[in-house]
């Protein structure tokens, strides 16, 4: 038998040129047919995916989605195939997908689509070019740069530190970003983590980090994920969580001013990438944590007396006009007080005694009131104490009592 000769024709290259240029491409390209089964995937494709051609040709192409969209993607196609409404085909759009080491890649995707064969079936043909280190940088900027924007203006510091750690979740699907402060007895206090189950949050905030965990934070920003994971692995996987990246953050001044820590919840093994994502958010949020304690020491300052740490006597009044304005029948005792003698004792031991002698006298006032009782230094040597919901027996008593104590 003879070797059977086809005709070359103008239409056999140009076929032939199209199909090398599209298997050479450097953007993965992608082709489906009108059953939404891949029909070509190129070189580059199997770079972004991690899948061989072999393993995903003939396959719905649902299985190179993103697992939240696969059970709406079949339909979605066939609207557009029903409609003609093209709200993807023609435009450009950058998409975050899974690839097959459980990594996320984020991507360019520009998808054209043809009527092919006699039968004029439609195809679906995608361009896709992998964006992820730029991507990632741009949206950090972009993202550092709306924070820095947001702490100018009025918003509060918890509504700013929310933006961050929604913006960070945005590069990883499926995970939970916390920002936590470390406060001056060196205990955790998360200032924001929406997601972060209550279990998980309560054991962070339980924790105090010893002097050798701030000097090893210090010395290592990397340290932070032994400290906020390594300790509670069981109880994160527990409750869903499977991995953690994290990272300290260091203040302007050089002390150890907070974690950035980010979660996940896929149970498959993620790369790296993501401490990258980590790393880069940690400068910003610096900022934040800084322009959170400098709002603190402003509010202390403008409300509290910096002596004894009671309200001071324009917060007194705010409390005052609040209760007396509250409806029904409102009762409450006034209470004050001031003490014999006590320009004496700083005529005669100095000012700096006679501050000493006000601080105590404030700790033994503040143990002899309960928890609802609101306590101010109103200047000088005047104190109030107000009793919430009292009776005159109820006043007379707590006033006998002071004045024993």
């Amino acid at each position: 038998m003879g070797k059977e000769i086809f005709p070359v024709t103008e239409d056999n290259v140009n076929s032939d040129i199209c199909m090398d240029m599209l298997l050479q491409a450097r953007d993965g390209v992608i082709i489906i047919d009108d059953r939404n089964c891949i029909v070509f995937f190129n070189d580059a494709a199997e770079n972004l995916w991690g899948y061989t051609s072999d393993e995903v040709m003939g396959r719905n192409v649902k299985c190179l989605v993103p697992m939240e969209y696969r059970n709406e993607h079949d339909a979605f196609i066939a609207h557009n195939r029903n409609t003609g409404i093209n709200r993807i085909v023609g435009t450009s759009r950058e998409i975050t997908f899974e690839s097959k080491s459980g990594d996320y890649v984020s991507a360019e995707m520009s998808i054209s689509t043809a009527l092919i064969g006699p039968e004029k079936k439609r195809y679906y043909m995608a361009f896709m070019k992998g964006v992820t280190e730029e991507s990632h940088r741009r949206k950090l900027q972009d993202l550092q740069n709306t924070v820095f924007r947001s702490l100018s203006g009025d918003m509060l510091i918890q509504d700013v530190a929310d933006l961050v750690c929604h913006g960070v979740e945005e590069f990883v699907p499926n995970s939970v970003a916390v920002l936590m402060l470390l406060t001056a007895d060196n205990a955790l206090q998360v200032l924001s983590g929406s997601g972060l189950p209550r279990r998980f949050a309560a054991a962070l905030e339980n924790m105090t980090l010893t002097d050798a965990d701030v000097t090893a934070l210090a010395n290592d920003l990397d340290e932070a994920s032994s400290v906020v994971w390594e300790s509670y692995r069981s109880l994160g996987i527990s409750l869903g969580l499977h991995e953690c990246w994290a990272s300290a953050i260091r203040a302007s001044s050089g002390r150890i001013a907070g974690i950035l820590a980010l979660y996940s919840r896929n149970q498959h093994k993620v790369a790296d990438w993501p401490k990258k994502i980590v790393s880069g958010a940690v400068p910003f949020c610096g900022v934040v944590i800084e322009q959170y304690e400098a709002r603190q020491h402003i509010s202390q300052l403008a409300n509290y007396d910096p002596l004894t740490g009671f309200l001071n006597r324009s917060s007194l009044h705010k409390v005052l006009r609040s209760m007396i304005s509250q409806p029904g029948d409102n009762r409450f005792a006034v209470l004050l007080l001031d003490l014999d003698r006590f320009r004496d004792i700083n005529d005669a031991l100095g000012h700096m005694q006679g501050e000493t002698f006000l601080k105590t006298i404030a700790e033994r006032l503040k143990r002899l009131c309960r928890s609802n009782y609101v306590l101010s230094r109103s200047g000088g040597d005047d104190f109030v104490i107000v009793i919430p919901n009292a009776t005159p027996d109820m006043a007379v008593d707590f006033i006998n009592t002071i004045i024993e104590a």
